[in-house]
C-alpha cells in the first residue's frame, strides 16, 4: 500500500488547510507542526506540488494541507488557482492563514478576502521573533477582538509557539469556524444585500 494511501486512510473530521503569501514561512511552519510527517505529490490536473501531512495531539489527529502561496483570492498563476479551487473544501475544515509577521500590512490583504467570504481562519503571526526584534508590538487582544480570529505568534523555523496552536486547532469546534458576524472587516449590509440579489 502506497504512502499516500496511508495518510488518506487516517483522515479525520479534522482537517486544517494552511494559506498565506508566498516567502511566509508557511512550509517552515507545516514542517514544524507535522513533524516533516509528509507526502508529497501534485495537485490533479496541474504540476503544482501538494504538500500533505499528519500530527498527533491529545485531542485527536490532524490532517493538514499546505496550499500553494498566493496573494490574493483572485488567480493570476496555476498556484494561485489551486488555492482559490480549494477554498470550498478548506471552508468545511479549518483554515489557518499564515501571516509574516515582518510584512504584515502586505499578508493582511489575503487574510480580509478570507473574512469577507465568510471564512474565520485562525491567524498565525509567524517569524514573530523577527518581528519582535525589530521593535514590532501588536495588540493580539485587540486584533482578535476586531477581526473575530483567534491570533497565534510562531515561528516555524524554531517551533515556538507552534504547540499551543495545534492543540487550540485540533480542539476547535465547528461553531468556532464560523465567520462572525460582527468582526471590524465585515462587509457593510448594503454590499451583503446586493451579493444576494446577484445570486
Amino acid at each position: 500500500m502506497s504512502q499516500e494511501n496511508n495518510i488518506k486512510k487516517k483522515i479525520t473530521p479534522q482537517s486544517i488547510f494552511l494559506i498565506g503569501n508566498p516567502n511566509s514561512g508557511k512550509t517552515s511552519l507545516f514542517n514544524a507542526i507535522t513533524g516533516e510527517r509528509h507526502h508529497v505529490g501534485n495537485w490533479p490536473g496541474v504540476t503544482v506540488e501538494r504538500l500533505e501531512g499528519l500530527t498527533h495531539t491529545k485531542n485527536g489527529d490532524i490532517f493538514i494541507t499546505d496550499l500553494p502561496g498566493t496573494y490574493s483570492l483572485s488567480p493570476a498563476t496555476p498556484e494561485e488557482g489551486v488555492v482559490l479551487t480549494a477554498i470550498d473544501e478548506a471552508a468545511h475544515g479549518s483554515v489557518l492563514n499564515v501571516v509574516d509577521s515582518t510584512n504584515v500590512i502586505r499578508n493582511l490583504f489575503l487574510t480580509t478576502q478570507l473574512i469577507e467570504i465568510g471564512i474565520n481562519p485562525v491567524i498565525s503571526f509567524n517569524c514573530y521573533d523577527s518581528f519582535t526584534q525589530q521593535g514590532g508590538h501588536i495588540d493580539l487582544q485587540k486584533f482578535t477582538k476586531l477581526t473575530g480570529c483567534e491570533i497565534y505568534p510562531t515561528v516555524g523555523r524554531t517551533g515556538k509557539g507552534v504547540s499551543s496552536l495545534v492543540e487550540y486547532l485540533a480542539k476547535r469546534e465547528k461553531s468556532e469556524i464560523e465567520a462572525k458576524e460582527n468582526s471590524a472587516l465585515s462587509l457593510p449590509q448594503n454590499w451583503l444585500n446586493a451579493a444576494k440579489e446577484a445570486i
